[in-house]
């Protein structure tokens, strides 16, 4: 990269004489560079985001991710558990009973 292309004062004698070939070439190399430039900016700050996200996941961020310890509540209650149990098994009688006597449902294009 030659630096000295990229001062302001070439640059604006290229934008005024853009028509011609050796300033089309100065032009060309300042827009790969401002691209080179923005391509690295959108890159590092994609990873430092990245790693910030990544490090608040694993609960570095704010402190307090974990629930406190205790307010832990059993899931279920034995109660509530049979009721599941019986309701479950309701299902499968009901199940067997269609599949040995499957309902008649009629022909909707008759």
């Amino acid at each position: 990269m030659q630096w000295k292309l990229l001062n302001l004062g070439r640059i604006r004698t290229a934008w005024k004489y853009r028509h011609e070939p050796e300033q089309i070439l100065v032009l060309a190399n300042v827009y790969w560079h401002v691209l080179l430039i923005a391509f690295v900016a959108i890159l590092l700050c994609a990873a430092l985001f990245g790693g910030w996200e990544f490090y608040a996941g694993l609960g570095g961020g704010s402190g307090n991710a974990a629930p406190p310890q205790n307010s832990r509540v059993a899931p279920l209650k034995p109660a509530d558990l049979q009721e599941v149990v019986d309701g479950i098994a309701a299902r499968v009688v009901n199940y067997e009973f269609l599949k040995e006597n499957p309902p008649s449902i009629p022909d909707p294009s008759r």
